[in-house]
């Protein structure tokens, strides 16, 4: 069964490939491609996974361990930059009330 966040990241994605309704997210290994219009409409339920989430700071080192939670936690990460609720290069999440970047 898809949890919350899967859904609300799968609802968001791009459905008919990047146009100048996009929203871009890249990390290290992904490009991630979001619609913008179901950002908007998926905000609050966003901004509510991202406030519900710790602070955390992913470090891929042989010292640390992967949590179970990894994919949920890059997932939520995503969102939360393509709606300016996280900073892009962190986990860390930001103070501001941005709007969705277009």
């Amino acid at each position: 069964m898809m949890g919350i966040v899967e859904e609300i990241f799968n609802e968001c994605l791009a459905k008919e490939g990047y146009n100048s309704n996009c929203v871009v997210v890249e990390d290290l290994i992904t490009i991630t491609i979001f619609d913008s219009n179901q950002l908007e409409k998926f905000q609050s339920k966003i901004e509510e996974q991202v406030k519900n989430t710790p602070n955390i700071l992913i470090i891929f080192n042989d010292q640390k361990k992967w949590t179970e939670k990894h994919e949920q936690f890059k997932k939520i990460y995503r969102l939360g930059v393509a709606i300016g609720k996280i900073k892009p290069g962190s986990f860390r999440k930001t103070t501001s009330s941005q709007k969705i970047a277009s």
